[in-house]
């Protein structure tokens, strides 16, 4: 036995030391808190890579990153789980931070990562130019260009995508100038969502509702039919989605406004069947009594219409043709000045 374990170790010895041999990034962790954290885990966005120690005052994270990426911390406070997401440059980055009494992780200073700062300002920047489209897509575009080659490219076009979902001439812009990238980043989780997602909105995206099937709240199947109202707008959410339960706030308190402009709408939670307790609890709690249903799991909705990004809304016409997408309510229903 003792011999076993001895070669066992000898295996694992042999198996560590190459990581931290070709390691090229290497990101040193120092974290103050008043509070006892259990275990800090630290991966790239990607999952490609992923590390969990036991907590100590300094912990380092060897990466085999040669550029920029995004990377998730992720910690572990009385078994309650906390994640904090953050872009660095490749290199001996050192990340100083500390714990709130709330267990919330602030950075205090990146240390040898320059593009940490500059993604911040910039995200601070493009924030304040949302209300005019015309300044965000320049600013957005411009830096996209950039940095055509690297990871940060895909991260704004998953954003620009976002913005301009309504904006066809838009998103074949972006489309010709991805065209021009020369790196192959599709191992790259934003790279996949963009992808997927500016193809699914330049394709021809109509649909005929009644061809998938969802779930009441008896938990019987049925089938959902267009009928009576000019518009339907499809709330694609699930129950850990605290930006769609805020809709959802927003939607209980206009809904007589919304239904004065002959809108109907149509939740979809994408919840599996076994949550049909807690999915009925939380509309029955909050009496949210519009039409509810979860999405069957064959044949999806969701699928269809390549939707990753939650809430997603889609307002159709009484033909029940798709006229606008949003990730927000207040921005799908828009054009109606609903406030």
């Amino acid at each position: 036995m003792k011999k076993l374990t001895r070669n066992l170790l000898t295996t694992i010895t042999l198996f560590v030391m190459p990581l931290t041999s070709i390691a090229q990034t290497t990101i040193t962790l120092t974290i103050k808190n008043s509070i006892k954290i259990d275990s800090v885990s630290m991966d790239d966005v990607s999952n490609t890579e992923h590390y969990n120690l036991p907590y100590k005052d300094t912990l380092r994270f060897n990466f085999r990153k040669r550029e920029i990426d995004c990377y998730n911390i992720k910690y572990y406070v009385k078994n309650k789980r906390y994640k904090e997401q953050l872009w660095l440059d490749a290199g001996k980055v050192i990340v100083n931070a500390h714990l709130t009494d709330t267990a919330k992780f602030v950075i205090d200073t990146v240390l040898n990562s320059p593009f940490y700062y500059h993604k911040r300002n910039f995200l601070k920047n493009v924030a304040v130019l949302r209300k005019d489209s015309a300044a965000f897509n320049a600013a957005v575009m411009t830096e996209l260009q950039s940095y055509l080659e690297k990871t940060w490219s895909m991260y704004l076009a998953v954003d620009y995508i976002n913005y301009n979902q309504n904006s066809k001439s838009n998103l074949v812009e972006l489309k010709t100038v991805l065209a021009n990238q020369k790196k192959d980043l599709s191992w790259f989780m934003f790279h996949q969502i963009a992808v997927s997602k500016l193809t699914e909105l330049l394709k021809d995206r109509n649909f005929y509702i009644a061809d998938f099937a969802f779930v009441n709240r008896q938990g019987k199947a049925t089938s959902i039919k267009l009928e009576d109202h000019d518009y339907y707008l499809i709330d694609f959410w699930f129950l850990d989605c605290p930006p769609c339960r805020r809709d959802h706030m927003w939607i209980s308190e206009n809904l007589d406004k919304i239904s004065a402009r002959k809108i109907k709408i149509i939740s979809i939670s994408t919840d599996e069947k076994k949550h049909l307790p807690e999915w009925n609890q939380y509309l029955s709690q909050h009496k949210y009594d519009w039409d509810n249903y979860l999405q069957a799991r064959n044949k999806t909705l969701t699928t269809h219409l390549g939707i990753s990004d939650y809430p997603s809304y889609v307002l159709l016409n009484s033909k029940g043709e798709i006229i606008r997408t949003a990730n927000t309510v207040a921005d799908a229903l828009k054009p109606f000045e609903i406030n």
